[in-house]
């Protein structure tokens, strides 16, 4: 079946949103979220131009970076999940029984990222085009582009190459990844989960620069640039280190 872009959801109670990232909103003010990024975007991004490139935004969410590429010139079409009960949560044996209500939740959770993208796209007067699937499969409908942009999904990803993979397929010249890396000269994925930490159960894998080489060499890119910068995690108070890379075909 053809995939279609979703059609503006009309969202006007702040109440039933979940913002990813902090956003100011005109007619509403500062929302909450995990993420503070207000300052530090550009970095984040790699200082990388958008101005006149046509972007996705795999893994959208509440919709903060797209909106921030848009307003840098971009034609953005964002990217997320279609239903959060399918999230690539971490099967910890102990949690078995609480398992289903946990993707229950998470399937809320997704409801109300997509509420705050729509209600934050609303207030913005953004033109940008939403589509929701599987990072796994992200289909030709969406179409191609110059850049495809992936911030901070492939560590909640159980198998983040098919995922690189997917969005190598929609992606012309420029894909930019951002992620913490593991600080490990190989071609190393460190595994995040432990036994005894059940409360791990949406973070995957932490990979080296050089695993990012390889795989992205599998799929045709090179890397031409690294950079390191922190941003604010509201979530836990703290400035956190993460890589932009930048890889090109």
């Amino acid at each position: 079946m053809p995939l279609d872009a979703v059609k503006n959801r009309l969202v006007e109670d702040p109440k039933s949103c979940w913002f990813y990232h902090v956003m100011d909103l005109p007619g509403y003010g500062t929302t909450t979220g995990e993420w503070d990024l207000r300052n530090t975007f550009d970095d984040y991004i790699g200082r990388f131009d958008l101005k006149g490139k046509r972007v996705l935004d795999a893994g959208a969410a509440s919709g903060f970076c797209s909106f921030q590429m848009e307003a840098r010139g971009a034609t953005v079409v964002s990217f997320d999940m279609e239903d959060g009960y399918y999230f690539d949560l971490v099967p910890f044996y102990t949690q078995r029984d609480k398992f289903d209500a946990r993707r229950k939740d998470i399937r809320v959770g997704m409801e109300t990222a997509k509420n705050g993208y729509w209600f934050a796209h609303r207030l913005l007067g953004s033109k940008a085009i939403a589509y929701y699937g599987t990072v796994y499969n992200i289909p030709p409908e969406v179409g191609q582009f110059d850049v495809v942009v992936m911030g901070q999904i492939l560590v909640h990803l159980r198998d983040p190459f098919a995922a690189l993979a997917s969005a190598s397929a929609r992606c012309g010249k420029t894909l930019i990844i951002i992620e913490a890396l593991h600080n490990d000269p190989g071609p190393v994925a460190q595994f995040h989960p432990k036994a005894g930490v059940p409360a791990m159960d949406h973070s995957w894998w932490k990979l080296s620069a050089q695993l990012y080489r390889e795989m992205l060499g599998i799929l045709g890119f090179q890397i031409s640039s690294i950079t390191y910068s922190k941003h604010r995690c509201t979530a836990n108070g703290k400035d956190e280190e993460l890589a932009t890379i930048i890889a090109n075909r």
